[in-house]
């Protein structure tokens, strides 16, 4: 089949998500982070990464129809 009858096509997509465990360790992410880059060092990582989606490809073909499916929140 042609490229043509590609309606939409999704290659290596990724969703990660930033996990606090309090909301002070939010702020002291943003302040922190943002001192640290003025200064020129290094900051510190208040939060652990949650990869939600990786490396996700697919297509569309013109007059298919695609549907996602999740929780409200899940962040379709």
């Amino acid at each position: 089949m042609s490229s043509e009858a590609i309606a939409i096509r999704v290659s290596n997509l990724s969703k990660r998500y930033e996990i606090y465990d309090t909301p002070r360790q939010r702020l002291k992410q943003f302040f922190f982070s943002a001192l640290h880059r003025l200064v020129g060092c290094s900051s510190r990582q208040y939060y652990h990464e949650f990869w939600a989606l990786q490396g996700i490809g697919f297509e569309v073909k013109r007059g298919e129809t695609i549907g996602i499916i999740g929780r409200n929140g899940s962040g379709k």
